[in-house]
């Protein structure tokens, strides 16, 4: 049916009106702190918060440029109400799900991506949403996890994947990430928004792989693990499950075993001439002065171009010196590092003013350190993926708030009258190298990346590399640092200058307890015997950035296989380098005869995985018991991680 023009006109102005008046009410109730509730016709203010935070971001309305700033706008106003009143919304029941599924659907809209504004907002409440999410123990009952009907929803999509066209290697990655899909969407369908994280698993590292892809659901080790192992039961506790004392017992029992795949502690040593050469700092004189923190603070501003008045500070000043990025890479950061720094100084204190009294210095600290646990789990994966925004990107920029909180954290703990006891810096100075060790992990992670990509030059591809060995000596050295932190009774007193660290720092010394260093190197956790066969993945156990699947470009399209194109293409070439060389026109030179060598290898590795995938499962997987909610949520991990492991060489 048409409508005349006058018709068209009218129907659209009626819209605008009531968007308009929409948008109004919205701002009223967000003005009097949502407490006209009860004229809406609901029962509590948490209802009527979530109601209208999903009406003002409804994607059906499609609002003009002014309406739709003034939407953006009331965003600020959500999360400031949802930020000072986080007790009166977690009485609201599931309100951490609740406000997730919508920051997620705000996120996912394909005007978000384009507006700092809402960028902004996703992120924060993003963080708050962590906060309001009770612990993962509340959500069992009678041993079991509560069912809800979305998780049966997703159970049943799991069930229903097919394996009927997993033709080449870009259809079964293509399907092993539908499987991680359903797994995370059933773990969020119960309410558990934040232990997707707590499911992933280190894909490239044989020492920690679960015993339950490996072994029958009958056997000891499929429950108890085997070694650094972990079976059901670990993921179980994991997700906020309890165990029985003699569960528990066989636990450890289990552990104190030997993996068959670990390597023996005699391989694992550091060659002798390297503690020589690189001596590590004592634990005694890794410590922190006001003028150090504002070094700190003052080195993130720099880099964000924050303060442009302040020069970088003294590189003496500066403790535990993280490596150096490129002003190049810098330059694409710079507005949301700046966006990050105001958001701090904002939710806090500016860097120069500490609070006067001791008990909100004591307040800000509990904050702060409640604030850096949750950024810590976000930077490594846990909240970022959900929304779309260059996952890694928002984890490099959270591993900097990381950064940055915890020098107002020392600066709010030096200033303490009477000061802090010793064993409250040392966790301090501890969980700072923690700190800066995640920072060097997700830097390195985007050089290793980096250096995938085809059109990257020497210059830049030598850099990179250099960047990549800078870090990972940072990291090794942090760590045993720390190492030896936890092994040391106590702590000296603060030193007064700070070149004395650098001063000890720089003279030969030995460890403090030489007797134990070879024991303690063997306690930790080791390298594989063999170098890495995915030298592009450096994981870590507790790190599940790297080992989440994100979706790439289509390998093949309808019409077109881009694997054939491509040899195809580099065929042609090496017929045309062959010829070059003197080779006959339809013979085999040797560009060609390396180029089918290789196509073998790929072709042998393709039918590998094909050949593991067709068994289905673990052994006997069928046997797996499906009758609780918990055990449903087993099967569909552990068939997910047996799918992960038996494609690990095309992921």
């Amino acid at each position: 049916m048409s409508l005349d023009s006058g018709t068209a006109s009218f129907t659209l102005e009626q819209l605008r009106e009531a968007w308009t008046r929409q948008i109004e009410q919205i701002e009223t109730a967000a003005q009097y702190g949502f407490g006209d509730f009860e004229d809406a016709g609901l029962f509590d203010i948490p209802a009527y918060y979530l109601s209208l935070y999903g009406k003002l971001t409804d994607e059906d309305r499609k609002p003009e440029e002014a309406l739709f700033k003034r939407g953006v706008g009331l965003l600020k106003n959500f999360y400031q109400y949802a930020r000072d009143s986080k007790s009166v919304l977690a009485a609201h029941k599931d309100i951490h799900y609740k406000l997730w599924n919508r920051i997620n659907d705000l996120a996912t809209k394909p005007f978000g991506a384009f507006d700092l504004n809402i960028r902004r907002h996703v992120y924060r409440m993003t963080l708050l949403a962590m906060e309001l999410e009770p612990p993962y123990s509340s959500f069992w009952k009678d041993g079991d996890l509560t069912d809800h009907k979305r998780f049966r929803e997703e159970y049943q999509n799991f069930l229903n994947i097919s394996d009927e066209y997993l033709y080449d290697d870009v259809e079964r990655r293509n399907w092993v990430l539908e499987t991680q899909r359903r797994v995370e969407k059933a773990i969020v369908a119960l309410r558990l928004v934040t232990a997707t994280i707590k499911s992933q698993v280190n894909w490239t590292d044989d020492t920690t792989r679960p015993t339950y892809v490996d072994y029958p659901c009958t056997s000891d080790e499929y429950l108890y693990g085997e070694g650094k192992r972990p079976g059901v039961l670990s993921l179980k506790l994991r997700l906020g499950g309890s165990v029985t004392p003699e569960e528990r017992e066989k636990m450890n029992e289990a552990k104190a075993k030997k993996s068959p795949n670990k390597r023996p502690a005699s391989e694992s040593k550091e060659p002798e001439p390297e503690p020589k050469t690189k001596k590590p700092r004592h634990p005694t004189s890794y410590t922190m002065t006001m003028e150090n923190v504002d070094a700190d603070i003052d080195e993130i501003y720099n880099d964000a171009t924050y303060q442009r008045s302040n020069p970088r500070p003294p590189r003496h000043l500066v403790v535990t010196p993280i490596t150096t990025i490129r002003e190049g890479t810098l330059q694409n950061y710079r507005t949301e590092l700046g966006v990050m720094i105001r958001q701090c100084r904002n939710d806090y204190f500016r860097g120069d003013k500490v609070p006067g009294t001791q008990e909100r210095k004591e307040r800000m600290l509990i904050s702060m350190d409640a604030r850096i646990q949750s950024l810590r789990d976000y930077a490594r994966g846990g909240g970022s993926r959900w929304h779309g925004f260059g996952p890694l990107k928002i984890s490099k920029v959270t591993a900097y708030q990381v950064r940055l909180l915890r020098s107002l954290y020392m600066k709010v703990l030096l200033s303490l009258d009477p000061p802090a006891s010793t064993e409250r810096l040392k966790r301090a100075l501890m969980d700072r190298l923690d700190d800066w060790i995640l920072f060097e992990e997700i830097w390195n992670e985007g050089d290793h990346r980096s250096l995938h990509f085809p059109r990257l030059g020497p210059v830049l591809r030598a850099g990179l590399r250099e960047n990549i060995e800078a870090r990972d000596a940072n990291i090794k050295k942090w760590a045993t640092m720390l190492s030896r932190m936890r092994n040391t009774p106590g702590l000296e007193e603060l030193k007064e200058e700070s070149t004395e660290i650098k001063e000890e720092s720089s003279e030969p010394e030995e460890p403090a307890e030489p007797e134990k260093e070879p024991e303690k190197e063997a306690e930790e956790p080791e390298k594989p015997a063999e170098p890495p066969k995915y030298p592009w993945m450096k994981s870590k156990p507790g790190d599940a950035l790297n080992w989440c699947l994100e979706p790439r470009k289509p390998g093949k399209t309808v019409y077109v296989s881009w694997k054939i194109d491509t040899r195809q293409e580099e065929r042609a070439r090496a017929r045309i380098a062959d010829r070059n060389e003197g080779f006959l026109k339809d013979g085999e030179g040797p560009e060609l005869k390396k180029l089918e060598a290789r196509y073998a290898e790929e072709d042998a590795a393709s039918d590998k995985v094909a050949a593991a995938l067709a068994q289905k499962g673990p052994p006997e997987y069928e046997k797996i018991p499906r009758n609780t909610v918990f055990e449903r949520l087993m099967y569909m991990i552990i068939i997910f991680h047996w799918r992960l492991f038996q494609t690990r060489s095309i992921l």
